[in-house]
């Protein structure tokens, strides 16, 4: 399935989970899906898995590229297992490459300005200038470009401020050690490689 050349600029409002700004949840069950040259400036809101461009990428050959996110994403649920991302909510496989974000993203845990909560995606050639707040809690999983995951941050950059004491730059809550390879992080003039 393919997503080419669209575009939203409204709300998007969910109070349960799986919500983006051009799609909600992409099962993996009926193939993959590509989401291409496509952009959301949309405020986008859920209970979890709240996503500029897409709540929820579960197939495995997933696939968001040149596409990019402006406007807002929060989260609600203090429950987490996944939080809100500026182009995906939660991705368990698809890929973000060459795409990047500016929007204003907020929840209470796993916020990324990329991917909020990231499985196995490779994160390729992105960057986020954008803004994060943690609306409750005392969680750490937010970060320029993944909030908590265990994939793969390549050629990225974030610049954005993040004042959560165990939060960093680029990886909040890093699970299993990902590869993390020519990114980097700006915030106030400092800067993490």
């Amino acid at each position: 399935d393919l997503v080419f050349e669209s575009s939203n600029s409204g709300t998007v409002t969910g109070t349960g989970q799986s919500v983006g700004g051009l799609v909600g949840h992409a099962s993996g069950t009926s193939g993959a899906i590509e989401i291409a040259n496509s952009y959301s400036t949309a405020a986008v809101s859920a209970g979890e898995r709240a996503g500029g461009i897409i709540g929820w990428s579960r197939g495995s050959s997933d696939r968001i590229y040149r596409s990019w996110t402006s406007g807002s994403v929060t989260s609600s649920v203090v429950l987490c297992s996944s939080g809100a991302g500026g182009i995906v909510g939660a991705s368990d496989y698809g890929d973000v490459i060459e795409s990047y974000s500016t929007a204003a993203l907020s929840g209470p845990c796993r916020v990324g300005g990329i991917v909020g909560n990231n499985a196995y995606a490779t994160i390729s050639d992105v960057f986020f200038r954008g803004s994060l707040t943690r609306t409750s809690g005392s969680d750490a999983s937010f970060a320029g470009v993944q909030g908590r995951g265990n994939g793969s941050i390549i050629n990225s950059y974030a610049a954005t401020t993040n004042s959560y004491a165990y939060g960093s730059g680029l990886a909040g809550d890093i699970q299993y050690q990902p590869a993390c390879t020519s990114a980097y992080w700006d915030k106030i003039g400092r800067a993490h490689v």
